[in-house]
């Protein structure tokens, strides 16, 4: 049993994903949470990574810190979001994900079932 369950539809949060980048090659893509009787926002997940260059293009993509999900939020597809918003900015670029918790491992399974991610 979630902690959802008691909720009726209309209180469940609307997702969606946000991708803000800068010029020194930084950026944060997150997931966010909308209230339905509110319309209030929270940030309920986060991606933070750095691009390298050569030359003038995107050489790598290099995930920088621990891509996180609320753990009432979880379950939802939200990493799953956050990372599919992160390649489509970079469809041909490599990415370097770094080390992965157990947990981060198991989503990588499932994620990368197909064996079609980078």
């Amino acid at each position: 049993m979630s902690a959802d369950d008691h909720l009726s539809p209309v209180q469940w949060p609307t997702y969606g994903v946000r991708h803000t980048w800068s010029a020194n090659g930084r950026g944060v893509v997150r997931a966010i949470a909308a209230d339905q009787t509110t319309g209030e926002e929270t940030e309920v997940g986060r991606l933070t990574y750095r691009t390298r260059t050569r030359g003038r293009r995107v050489a790598l993509v290099k995930v920088t810190g621990q891509m996180e999900v609320a753990p009432e939020h979880r379950r939802r597809g939200l990493a799953s979001r956050m990372m599919d918003r992160l390649q489509a900015e970079y469809p041909e670029t490599p990415f370097d994900h770094g080390w992965r918790t157990p947990d981060g491992e198991a989503w990588w399974q499932t994620y990368n079932r197909n064996g079609d991610k980078r």
